[in-house]
């Protein structure tokens, strides 16, 4: 398993961050969407450098599209106000047995937040 390439955004935007979630199929040989039904899904984000950071914890998302599993996370005020890097990540929980699986599997996704042009 590799890890995904860096997801870039910046300085300021507000637009909704959208994710597809996905895992491996039962061979383990292919990525497919995660089968979203009755699950609900929120939006970590800690820094992955020293210094005066947003960070996320449990942010509420929307599901957009239940069958590819895309997610949507809406940023909160000053949550994309400092440039740097950051790992994110989507907890997704069982709504009928409370069983919590995050996402990407392989470790956080990295987010560089950049300046502005």
């Amino acid at each position: 398993m590799t890890a995904p390439p860096t997801m870039r955004y910046k300085r300021g935007d507000t637009g909704i961050l959208q994710y597809q979630l996905l895992t491996y199929d039962l061979d383990g040989k292919r990525l497919i969407p995660v089968d979203l039904t009755n699950q609900t899904v929120k939006f970590n984000m800690k820094p992955l450098e020293i210094g005066e950071f947003p960070s996320v914890e449990g942010g509420a998302c929307e599901i957009l599209d239940e069958e590819l599993a895309i997610v949507g996370y809406a940023w909160g005020v000053g949550e994309t106000d400092v440039v740097g890097f950051y790992g994110i990540s989507w907890s997704v929980t069982d709504d009928d047995t409370n069983e919590v699986v995050t996402y990407p599997q392989e470790g956080p996704q990295r987010l560089f937040i950049t300046p502005e042009i």
